[in-house]
C-alpha cells in the first residue's frame, strides 16, 4: 500500500515553521538537512547553502515534510489544500487551534459541526492552512456523513415478502433478484408467462 504525507514549501522560514509546529504539535523534528550539506554537489545551489533542504516531523506514525524552496525556484502562495488535524478530545483541539492561530487569520472559528464538536479552520503565520476538529460525532467521520444518516441498500427485501424466500426461483427470478427486482410478478414486460396447465381426463 503507498504511504501519503504531506510535504510543505516554505520561503526562507522552513527551520522556523517546522520547529513551531513539532512545539505545538508534538512528535518528532528529525535533524534537519541544509543545502549546503547535500551528498550531491549538483543539489548546492550557490546563495541557498543555509536554506533547509528537507525537514521532516514525525507525529504518530505520520510524517509532515518539508523544505524551503532555492532562489532558483521562488516559492509560490500555497493554496487549494489544508492539513487536517482531528483529536479526540474537544479541548485539546482547541489548544492546538489557538496556538496555530496566534499571528495567522482564522477563516472558520471553532464551532459545533454535524461531525465534530468542535471544529474550526485556519492560516497559520507562515502561510499553511488548517482545519482542526475534535470529539469526532457519529460511528464513521472520515466522509462526513451525519450520525442519522443511513447508507443506501441496493436490491433488498421487501419484509412482506422474506416469508417467501425458501420457494424455489423461476430462472428468469433469478435474473431479476441480479437486476434488484423484488416485485416480480406474471405480467412483468420481461418475465415470460406460464402456460395454463390442463387437467388430464380421468
Amino acid at each position: 500500500m503507498p504511504v501519503l504525507d504531506s510535504y510543505l514549501f516554505f520561503d526562507r522560514r522552513c527551520a522556523e515553521a517546522m520547529r513551531f509546529y513539532e512545539k505545538t504539535l508534538g512528535g518528532r523534528l528529525e535533524p534537519m538537512m541544509k543545502y549546503g550539506d547535500s551528498p550531491d554537489p549538483s543539489a548546492r545551489v550557490p546563495g541557498a547553502e543555509d536554506l533547509v533542504m528537507h525537514a521532516c516531523l514525525v507525529l504518530d506514525g505520520r510524517r509532515l515534510m518539508a523544505s524551503d524552496c532555492p532562489p532558483t525556484h521562488p516559492a509560490q502562495p500555497m493554496g487549494g489544500f489544508a492539513l487536517s488535524l482531528m483529536y479526540d478530545s474537544p479541548q485539546e483541539a482547541r489548544r492546538v487551534f489557538d496556538a496555530l492561530a496566534q499571528g495567522g487569520e482564522v477563516t472558520m472559528p471553532m464551532q459545533k459541526t454535524f461531525w465534530s464538536e468542535s471544529f474550526g479552520m485556519l492560516v497559520d503565520r507562515f502561510g499553511t492552512a488548517w482545519m482542526v476538529g475534535g470529539g469526532a460525532q457519529g460511528a464513521d467521520t472520515a466522509c462526513w456523513l451525519p450520525a442519522s444518516r443511513k447508507p443506501l441498500v441496493v436490491a433488498s427485501r421487501p419484509r412482506h415478502r422474506l416469508a417467501s424466500r425458501q420457494r424455489r426461483r423461476e430462472p428468469w427470478q433469478e435474473r431479476g433478484r441480479a437486476w434488484g427486482c423484488w416485485q416480480l410478478r406474471r405480467g412483468c414486460c420481461w418475465a415470460p408467462r406460464r402456460r395454463a396447465r390442463r387437467k388430464r381426463p380421468h
